[in-house]
């Protein structure tokens, strides 16, 4: 199940239950004045987490203590990882910073804390950032990577940025329900066009003793 739903995360989230979501997967906005928000999502997020879920966002890298810091004062720390996006990159004048080549995501967790499903590498390789969806658009490779690690099959994943719609095409295409919500109609309109048009990866062959053995 994918539902992308429209409006702001803040009241659309009281329809979620306690402890009813497996992983929150997003991508909030980064300039100062949308630090609030990530107060708000920490909160939301340790209602609707199960115990034991993770919180996996994206962020930059400005305000990134002030980030981590909301993030903390209401879900426990995990872990720190980097996107590496090869192809074109932005500069950060105000921190003299030419090439912003590297994204923190964020791991928090609902205690008790444990392991994630899958080892994992703490940097993930993306192609340039894909602006066809949404202005700050993510590849979806990396995300489908995060799916895997910090989820299970038939796992709810909740992004409530959800934006051109990568969290919810990850979760399609790797077999976990989504709801995603975002607070632009048009921009909700377009990740609900994009996911009526997705392809589903193919499966992988299973290859048996008896192909081996043709094979030689």
């Amino acid at each position: 199940m994918i539902q992308i739903v429209t409006g702001d995360f803040r009241q659309l989230s009281n329809e979620l239950a306690n402890d009813s979501v497996d992983l929150v997967l997003t991508d909030p906005p980064y300039p100062r004045e949308y630090l609030p928000l990530w107060g708000d999502l920490a909160r939301i997020a340790a209602r609707v987490l199960k115990p034991g879920g993770f919180l996996v966002a994206y962020s930059g890298q400005v305000y990134l203590d002030e980030v981590m810091k909301q993030l903390g004062e209401h879900l426990a720390y995990y872990y720190l990882g980097g996107l590496h996006h090869n192809g074109a990159t932005k500069s950060i004048p105000g921190r003299g910073v030419y090439s912003n080549a590297m994204k923190p995501w964020l791991v928090y967790a609902r205690p008790p804390k444990h392991r994630p499903y899958k080892w994992f590498i703490d940097l993930l390789e993306s192609e340039a950032a894909s602006e066809e969806y949404h202005k700050w658009g993510q590849n979806v490779g990396p995300c489908r990577q995060l799916v895997e690690t910090f989820s299970r099959l038939g796992n709810l994943v909740f992004d409530p940025f959800l934006g051109g719609g990568t969290t919810a095409l990850a979760c399609l295409q790797t077999g976990r329900d989504c709801i995603g919500y975002e607070i632009n109609p048009v921009t909700a309109d377009i990740a609900r066009a994009r996911l009526a048009s997705a392809q589903l990866p193919l499966p992988m062959p299973v290859v048996t003793q008896e192909a081996l053995a043709f094979s030689f």
